[in-house]
């Protein structure tokens, strides 16, 4: 029911990305009050589908209106600012409304800015966060993430080269995307960015497309090499997804932790991360007959919030689907608390790392003895062990 309820709410935002610049270029064909109307009609309920149409709406309205403007179709311009005028008052009052009440839960704001680092610095810090943020957008796709980019870039500027009032149009949105995340108002990460993905895929299939035209037949073959490369891995899952669909989101966590059980340096102490916890419930009670016995270990005891857990000299941290941000997180609180890192094993999706204690602390908390830590060992593709006959 999750998933299905995620599915129709960003196919939503993604069919707005698409739909809303369509109907500007009808807009700016065949201007006239009752088109107008549509637009306006179409604008409105697009905020009540998807919660970035407001981003697409402000990216299409400038493009048309500056448009205009500057071809001196003055009335297709009048027109364009009383439909700007009608969505900037539904989305006040669906904003007050409807959304104020998630304006005033702090969890939110500090859920995306942990987990996914989802907001623009407005500092010099900005300029490392937004290739960050780009990369991350593009890794979403599925695709090989720096073949993807490259070209998904050279489209970009031959649609810009050819056409910019549809390049405006696909990208300007993204623009106000971020600028809005650098006032904490929209977080512009995971599956909020969703609706970039049509810009994303029109300028790769535009620079496909496009090129061999210039470059010939050479173009020709090294750009269906491209696609088949850049298709695979996405089929490829999408078929295993389609034959064990039970697996979804889970089969990498299942290695992860059967490599930290397996491991000889924590016997028997394995903390499961709260991004975790639905993956291991459903392998311990479906597949492994409750066999492996667990902590979950959640971000408000980390935090200090609930009473500390007893952590042992050794224990294994598994977690999935975490990102980066969140890792680091992590480690640093159990730093804090005197443990190391000493080994990680490390799978797509998936992460186990064993930490080890290298501090004594008496009953105050007080640091008596640096113990030496262990070298650290980074597995970067570990082999699972042997699956037992139970899955």
């Amino acid at each position: 029911m999750d998933f299905s309820c995620q599915a129709k709410q960003y196919s939503g935002d993604v069919f707005v990305a698409i739909a809303i610049p369509l109907a500007s270029c009808k807009f700016l064909k065949t201007p006239s009050w009752k088109v107008c109307v549509l637009f306006c009609a179409a604008g409105v309920a697009a905020m009540g589908l998807s919660h970035p149409a407001v981003f697409v709406l402000a990216g299409t309205g400038l493009t048309v209106l500056f448009a205009a403007w500057r071809s001196g179709q003055r009335r297709t311009a009048l027109l364009q600012a009383v439909a700007a005028a009608l969505w900037l008052t539904a989305f006040g009052l669906s904003s007050y409304l409807l959304l104020r009440h998630l304006y005033q839960v702090p969890g939110l704001v500090d859920y995306w800015e942990r987990q996914h680092n989802a907001f623009m610095p407005l500092t010099s810090a900005a300029l490392s966060w937004l290739p960050r943020a780009a990369l991350n957008v593009v890794m979403m796709t599925g695709f090989h993430h720096l073949m993807f980019l490259l070209i998904t870039a050279v489209g970009a500027a031959i649609l810009w080269a050819a056409n910019r009032r549809t390049a405006l149009m696909l990208f300007l949105p993204i623009v106000c995307a971020i600028i809005a995340s650098g006032f904490r108002a929209y977080p512009f990460a995971d599956r909020l960015t969703l609706f970039v993905a049509p810009a994303l895929m029109i300028s790769a299939s535009f620079g496909l497309s496009t090129a061999p035209r210039c470059c010939g037949r050479l173009w020709l073959c090294a750009g269906f090499a491209a696609f088949c490369l850049l298709c695979f891995a996405p089929a490829k899952r999408a078929a295993a997804l389609f034959v064990y669909p039970e697996r979804f989101g889970r089969e990498e966590f299942r290695e992860a932790f059967m490599s930290a059980v397996s491991s000889l340096r924590c016997p028997g102490s394995v903390f499961v991360y709260e991004t975790a916890a639905n993956h291991y419930r459903y392998y311990n009670e479906y597949r492994w007959s409750k066999k492996y016995n667990a902590v979950i270990l959640s971000a408000s005891q980390l935090r200090g919030e609930i009473p500390d857990i007893n952590f042992p000299s050794s224990f294994c941290v598994v977690t999935a689907h975490t990102s980066d941000a969140e890792l680091s997180w992590i480690n640093e609180r159990l730093r804090a608390s005197g443990f190391e890192g000493a080994e990680t094993f490390q799978f797509p999706g998936a992460r186990a790392e064993i930490y080890v204690r290298t501090t004594r602390r008496d009953v105050s908390g007080s640091e008596n003895e640096r113990l030496p830590a262990k070298p650290v060992k980074s597995v970067l593709q570990a082999q699972p062990p042997a699956r037992s006959n139970s899955k």
